[in-house]
């Protein structure tokens, strides 16, 4: 954009520092105006409402739109100059910055400056990784920095930023990497090109495999069936079905000449030929000569108990690094969290560490259906997330006071389980830690808990009754969604007749196990998403005025709500409907609230919303499919149906009303 500007951007800072102004819509006029304290210091709109659109100031400047012409006023609501833009988003990209559209072309506008940093020629820019801009030119993709220059260019069908400011690119179906300056450091030919943890790049070309270092640069060459980073930064690889070992370098120490080769410490390698082990450092040394029977050091099982001992025969006490577990099939778990050695018998196993455990980590023994019961040893102080997710046979579980954190979903769908003893250890419990966990009758919650995650207890449907300890100062929607059986909550946050948790005016959940009827307290601004889902015997609430949202699923699967012309609602709230297909679906005359998402599965082609209707929280629809028309017959509220690519009109109060409805 032309910089005719500047002049104007000087003239203004004295007035602007004197006063702060904010757009506000007039609630009779429908139109936007700005609001702020007047010369006589009192507060009102000091800027007329006359605008269909507005945006904030910023150092002097703000975007309007009258007559569907964008403008820029200045601070006295003076027009200084006409926008040669079709459409403005008042949403700002980066504090300053304004996307603009001329047609369907889209580019960047700072209002500071009123500068054009990026010319309107692309279908799309948003803001990437907090400090870039990604282009979009139809299919294809480059990034800009917020000064509007230009870091990699418009080709590539997608970017992805790595570590140490490397980008992943990517064009017909082949990857490369780029440098921050936006030289490419490895050319884009590779079928896959994978980060690592420890440090660099896997690269994939034609089923064969390599290694770039951090930088990009390749040190091993793609020739291998497979390749594993240690720690250490050496490499374990694969060639003609034998293994070898490269160093961080890319130096090859040993030929690929051995049956298997694993990290026995952080600079020693355990060797296979047969049946024979040997030691080696990382410079291939050999450092212990012999046969070695792996199994950190236990040389003998001297009973079904798995008792061990050294090689003198001597006693050794393996409990602080050794995991006990059961089967219901007769077979090992194939799961073994990475232990050194694994041994199985009787359907019973153990999973033996050189040095004790600290965790349980991530997806351990997720989807575990064969096991029963499992020890965790001292020592270990976290169980993270998905360890024990979907075990559907577990019956029983120790876990030790070390242990102070359970992860998310640690315990998801853990089916069997009836009941578990949290140690008062224990301060985090994750969101959805024990989610579908639906044959649990009992748990207590620790006393050092002070937040109860979203999902943490959902769908536990055998639950009767829980306490909230003291120390609770949050719990997250759907904490109890689903909790069928629930009758009572007791403790922190529970109401006078112990069915309800509110916490902050939000009402948390509801233990509605055997209630057809139930009036809200007054108290409650929010009934938070799933509160009530899956109370089925629920034909009757009364929701008070205080409640102005109702959050997502909040009254899900409560079946015996009444339903009128397929929408079912709680009170006077719109809360969900039914499948039941309709060329017109008309709101019930004296809703007043309609909840979040409350049409998103409902097949509404045709939507009357009543005037009665005062509050819409969020969206009603999100890229639905075959709604065609909304008339508002009293509020308009156009930005509940985003992405409804099929909808053709919007009519308020009989008046059409031009909309952009695609992506918004």
């Amino acid at each position: 954009m032309k910089r005719f500007f500047l002049l104007l951007c000087l003239l203004l800072p004295f007035y602007l520092s004197a006063q702060t102004l904010t757009p506000q819509k007039h609630s009779k006029k429908e139109l936007w105006g700005y609001w702020g304290e007047n010369k006589k210091g009192k507060e009102g709109f000091v800027i007329k409402p006359k605008f269909e659109a507005a945006s904030s100031f910023v150092d002097g400047h703000a975007l309007v739109c009258r007559k569907n012409v964008w403008y820029v006023i200045n601070i006295e609501g003076d027009e200084v100059a006409q926008m040669p833009y079709s459409n403005v988003d008042l949403k700002a990209l980066n504090n300053r910055h304004f996307r603009v559209w001329q047609r369907y072309e889209c580019g960047v506008v700072d209002l500071a400056t009123l500068n054009e940093i990026i010319p309107v020629e692309y279908t799309d820019i948003s803001v990437w990784k907090e400090s870039f801009y990604k282009l979009h030119l139809g299919n294809f993709q480059g990034l800009a920095d917020f000064t509007g220059k230009n870091i990699l260019p418009v080709k590539y069908s997608n970017i992805d930023r790595l570590s140490n400011g490397v980008y992943l690119l990517e064009l017909d179906g082949k990857y490369g990497l780029a440098n921050a300056e936006g030289r490419e450091i490895l050319n884009v030919q590779y079928d896959d090109i994978k980060p690592l943890s420890q440090g660099g790049y896997l690269l994939e070309l034609g089923g064969k495999y390599g290694f770039a270092n951090a930088e990009g640069r390749e040190i091993l060459n793609v020739q291998y069936a497979d390749i594993s980073p240690l720690s250490n930064g050496g490499f374990l690889f694969k060639l003609g079905g034998k293994y070898g070992f490269a160093n961080a370098d890319g130096k090859e120490i040993l030929a690929a000449d051995y049956d298997n080769i694993k990290a026995w410490t952080q600079d020693r390698l355990l060797l296979r030929r047969g049946n024979e082990y040997s030691l080696v450092d990382t410079s291939g040394n050999e450092v212990c000569k012999g046969v070695y029977y792996i199994d950190t050091n236990i040389y003998a099982l001297i009973s079904d108990d798995w008792s061990f001992a050294n090689e003198l025969g001597e006693p050794v006490d393996i409990s602080d690094r050794a995991i006990f577990y059961s089967t219901n099939d007769g077979n090992a778990l194939c799961k073994t969290m990475e232990a050194d050695s694994h041994k199985f018998c009787d359907g019973k196993g153990v999973l033996l560490f050189y040095a004790p455990p600290t965790k349980i980590k991530s997806f351990a023994f997720q989807d575990c259906t064969a096991l029963t019961s499992i020890a965790i040893p001292n020592n270990v102080t976290s169980i993270e997330d998905w360890a024990f997710a979907g075990c559907s046979s577990l019956t029983s579980i120790t876990i030790p006071n070390s242990v102070t954190e359970i992860g998310w979903k640690g315990f998801q769908n853990c089916t069997a389980l009836t009941s578990i003893a949290i140690p008062n250890s224990v301060k985090e419990i994750g969101e959805g830690a024990f989610a579908g966990c639906s044959s649990l009758t009992s748990i207590t919650i620790p006393n050092r808990v002070k937040k109860i995650g979203g999902g943490t207890f959902e769908g536990c449907s055998s639950l009767t009754s829980i306490t909230i300890p003291n120390r609770v100062t949050e719990i997250n929607e759907r904490a109890f969604s689903n909790c069928t059986n629930l009758s009572a909550f007791y403790g922190k946050f529970a109401s006078s007749d112990n069915r309800c948790l509110i916490v902050n005016g939000v009402l948390i959940g509801f233990a509605g196990a055997g209630v057809d009827s139930y009036v809200i307290s007054s108290g409650v601004n929010r009934i938070g998403s799933g509160a009530f889902s899956g109370c089925t015997a629920l034909a009757s609430i009364k929701i008070p005025d205080s409640v102005m949202e109702i959050g997502e699923d909040a009254f899900y699967d409560c079946t015996a709500l009444p339903v009128v012309g397929g929408l079912r609602y709680a009170d006077n709230c719109l809360v969900g409907g039914t499948n039941e297909k309709r060329q017109i679906h008309k709101i019930r005359p004296g809703t007043r609230l309609i909840a979040y998402y409350a049409l998103h599965s409902v097949p509404v082609v045709n939507l009357v919303v009543p005037a009665s209707v005062t509050v819409i929280n969020g969206d009603l629809f999100y890229n639905a499919q075959g709604l065609i028309s909304v008339e508002f017959q009293g509020e308009l509220c156009v930005t509940a149906f985003p992405a409804c690519m099929d909808l053709k009109r919007v009519t308020h109060r009989g008046v059409p009303v031009e909309f952009d409805f695609g992506w918004k």
